[in-house]
Protein backbone atom coordinates (compact mmCIF):
# COMPACT_ATOMS: atom_id res chain seq x y z
CA UNK A 1 0.00 0.00 0.00
CA UNK A 2 1.27 3.45 -0.83
CA UNK A 3 -0.14 6.63 0.70
CA UNK A 4 0.89 9.80 2.45
CA UNK A 5 1.55 8.65 6.01
CA UNK A 6 -0.39 10.83 8.44
CA UNK A 7 -1.69 10.37 11.96
CA UNK A 8 -5.20 9.76 10.62
CA UNK A 9 -3.95 7.00 8.31
CA UNK A 10 -1.94 5.34 11.07
CA UNK A 11 -4.93 5.40 13.42
CA UNK A 12 -7.05 3.68 10.78
CA UNK A 13 -4.62 0.79 10.17
CA UNK A 14 -5.67 -2.61 11.48
CA UNK A 15 -3.55 -5.78 11.78
CA UNK A 16 -4.08 -8.61 9.33
CA UNK A 17 -2.95 -12.24 9.30
CA UNK A 18 0.27 -11.28 7.53
CA UNK A 19 2.72 -8.44 7.97
CA UNK A 20 2.10 -5.57 5.59
CA UNK A 21 3.94 -2.37 4.74
CA UNK A 22 2.54 1.09 4.13
CA UNK A 23 4.99 3.13 2.02
CA UNK A 24 5.00 6.91 2.08
CA UNK A 25 4.21 8.69 -1.17
CA UNK A 26 6.28 11.79 -0.31
CA UNK A 27 9.53 10.41 1.16
CA UNK A 28 11.08 7.55 -0.80
CA UNK A 29 11.86 4.54 1.35
CA UNK A 30 9.93 5.74 4.40
CA UNK A 31 7.43 3.13 5.54
CA UNK A 32 5.42 1.72 8.41
CA UNK A 33 5.39 -2.03 8.98
CA UNK A 34 2.26 -3.44 10.63
CA UNK A 35 2.68 -6.82 12.33
CA UNK A 36 -0.13 -9.36 12.74
CA UNK A 37 0.11 -8.70 16.50
CA UNK A 38 -0.80 -5.05 15.91
CA UNK A 39 2.73 -3.74 16.61
CA UNK A 40 3.83 -1.02 14.21
CA UNK A 41 7.36 0.18 13.48
CA UNK A 42 8.85 2.90 11.28
CA UNK A 43 11.55 1.95 8.74
CA UNK A 44 13.64 3.59 6.07
CA UNK A 45 14.58 1.40 3.09
CA UNK A 46 17.38 2.69 0.86
CA UNK A 47 20.58 1.74 -0.93
CA UNK A 48 24.09 2.68 0.10
CA UNK A 49 26.84 3.97 -2.19
CA UNK A 50 27.80 0.40 -3.12
CA UNK A 51 24.21 -0.34 -4.17
CA UNK A 52 23.50 -2.64 -1.23
CA UNK A 53 19.93 -2.49 0.04
CA UNK A 54 19.65 -1.29 3.64
CA UNK A 55 16.70 -1.17 6.00
CA UNK A 56 16.91 1.03 9.11
CA UNK A 57 14.47 0.70 11.98
CA UNK A 58 13.66 4.23 13.06
CA UNK A 59 11.34 3.51 15.96
CA UNK A 60 8.04 2.07 17.12
CA UNK A 61 4.55 3.48 17.03
CA UNK A 62 2.94 4.90 19.25
CA UNK A 63 6.20 5.94 20.95
CA UNK A 64 7.19 7.77 17.79
CA UNK A 65 4.49 9.66 15.91
CA UNK A 66 4.43 10.08 12.10
CA UNK A 67 5.90 13.62 12.09
CA UNK A 68 8.87 12.65 14.25
CA UNK A 69 9.45 9.43 12.32
CA UNK A 70 9.43 11.34 9.02
CA UNK A 71 11.98 13.84 10.38
CA UNK A 72 14.28 11.03 11.60
CA UNK A 73 13.89 9.22 8.25
CA UNK A 74 14.92 12.39 6.39
CA UNK A 75 17.99 12.79 8.61
CA UNK A 76 18.97 9.15 8.13
CA UNK A 77 18.44 9.38 4.36
CA UNK A 78 20.69 12.46 4.33
CA UNK A 79 23.46 10.61 6.18
CA UNK A 80 23.18 7.66 3.79
CA UNK A 81 23.33 10.02 0.80
CA UNK A 82 26.49 11.50 2.33
CA UNK A 83 28.00 8.00 2.23
CA UNK A 84 27.69 7.41 5.97
CA UNK A 85 26.51 4.07 7.30
CA UNK A 86 24.16 4.64 10.26
CA UNK A 87 24.11 0.93 11.10
CA UNK A 88 27.92 0.81 11.33
CA UNK A 89 27.85 3.98 13.45
CA UNK A 90 25.30 2.38 15.83
CA UNK A 91 27.40 -0.78 16.05
CA UNK A 92 30.55 1.23 16.79
CA UNK A 93 28.75 3.24 19.47
CA UNK A 94 27.51 0.05 21.14
CA UNK A 95 31.01 -1.46 21.04
CA UNK A 96 32.50 1.71 22.53
CA UNK A 97 29.90 1.72 25.31
CA UNK A 98 30.73 -1.90 26.11
CA UNK A 99 34.46 -1.11 26.13
CA UNK A 100 33.89 1.80 28.50
CA UNK A 101 31.75 -0.39 30.74
CA UNK A 102 34.52 -2.95 31.23
CA UNK A 103 37.53 -0.68 30.84
CA UNK A 104 39.00 -1.26 34.32
CA UNK A 105 40.15 -4.53 35.83
CA UNK A 106 37.47 -4.36 38.53
CA UNK A 107 34.71 -3.80 35.97
CA UNK A 108 36.07 -6.60 33.79
CA UNK A 109 36.03 -9.03 36.73
CA UNK A 110 32.55 -7.90 37.76
CA UNK A 111 30.85 -7.90 34.34
CA UNK A 112 32.80 -10.36 32.20
CA UNK A 113 35.03 -12.77 34.10
CA UNK A 114 32.84 -13.18 37.19
CA UNK A 115 29.70 -14.35 35.34
CA UNK A 116 31.81 -16.60 33.11
CA UNK A 117 33.66 -18.13 36.09
CA UNK A 118 30.44 -18.77 37.99
CA UNK A 119 29.01 -20.57 34.97
CA UNK A 120 32.05 -22.53 33.74
CA UNK A 121 34.24 -23.22 36.77
CA UNK A 122 33.44 -25.68 39.51
CA UNK A 123 34.51 -23.19 42.22
CA UNK A 124 34.01 -19.98 40.26
CA UNK A 125 33.06 -17.98 43.35
CA UNK A 126 36.41 -18.88 44.96
CA UNK A 127 38.32 -17.99 41.80
CA UNK A 128 36.65 -14.56 41.59
CA UNK A 129 37.28 -13.82 45.30
CA UNK A 130 40.92 -14.88 44.95
CA UNK A 131 41.41 -12.75 41.84
CA UNK A 132 39.89 -9.72 43.56
CA UNK A 133 42.06 -10.23 46.64
CA UNK A 134 45.29 -10.74 44.67
CA UNK A 135 44.70 -7.78 42.37
CA UNK A 136 43.21 -5.39 44.94
CA UNK A 137 45.71 -2.64 44.11
CA UNK A 138 44.90 -2.81 40.39
CA UNK A 139 41.08 -2.90 40.37
CA UNK A 140 40.75 0.73 39.27
CA UNK A 141 43.49 0.46 36.60
CA UNK A 142 42.54 0.50 32.90
CA UNK A 143 42.87 -2.88 31.20
CA UNK A 144 45.14 -1.35 28.58
CA UNK A 145 47.90 -0.94 31.21
CA UNK A 146 48.25 -4.70 31.72
CA UNK A 147 50.81 -6.64 29.74
CA UNK A 148 53.01 -9.70 30.15
CA UNK A 149 55.90 -7.71 31.63
CA UNK A 150 53.71 -6.19 34.35
CA UNK A 151 52.22 -9.53 35.36
CA UNK A 152 55.59 -11.29 35.36
CA UNK A 153 57.06 -8.48 37.50
CA UNK A 154 54.23 -8.97 39.99
CA UNK A 155 54.83 -12.73 40.00
CA UNK A 156 58.60 -12.27 40.45
CA UNK A 157 58.06 -9.85 43.36
CA UNK A 158 55.70 -12.30 45.09
CA UNK A 159 58.23 -15.12 44.75
CA UNK A 160 60.98 -12.86 46.19
CA UNK A 161 58.68 -12.02 49.11
CA UNK A 162 58.42 -15.71 49.96
CA UNK A 163 55.16 -16.78 48.35
CA UNK A 164 55.27 -20.29 46.93
CA UNK A 165 54.55 -20.70 43.23
CA UNK A 166 51.10 -22.06 42.43
CA UNK A 167 50.91 -25.51 40.96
Amino acid sequence: MQAKITQRLVDSLKPTEKLYVVRDRELAGFCLRVQPTGDMAWYLDCRNAAGRRLSFRIGAYPGLRPEGARRLAEETAGRVAGRADPQAQKKAARAEAERARVSTLGAFIEHRYGPWALTHLRRGDVAVKRLRADSRQWLDQPLTTFNTWRLESWRRDRLKAGSSPSR
